[in-house]
């Protein structure tokens, strides 16, 4: 089955909310053409998995880096 991958501050304000209410949907529309993608959250501890996922763009996000104890997957 795909997976839909983000990364998450697991003492932000969304990582308390999924813990209460792990459903999402995540939709995205352009140009009459859509998609809707709706499945519950799971959070992962998995550095090798950070590791092929990480690029410069998480860094906006996750100063500390890759290390960063409040990343999660």
């Amino acid at each position: 089955m795909p997976m839909l991958w983000c990364f998450l501050d697991l003492h932000g304000d969304q990582a308390t909310a999924l813990r209460t209410n792990p459903f999402v949907n995540s939709a995205v529309a352009e140009a009459g053409n859509w998609l809707s993608v709706a499945d519950r959250v799971e959070f992962v501890d998995d550095g090798s998995k950070v590791d092929e996922l990480w690029d410069d763009s998480v860094v906006a996000w996750f100063e500390q880096g890759r290390n960063d104890p409040n990343l999660a997957l």
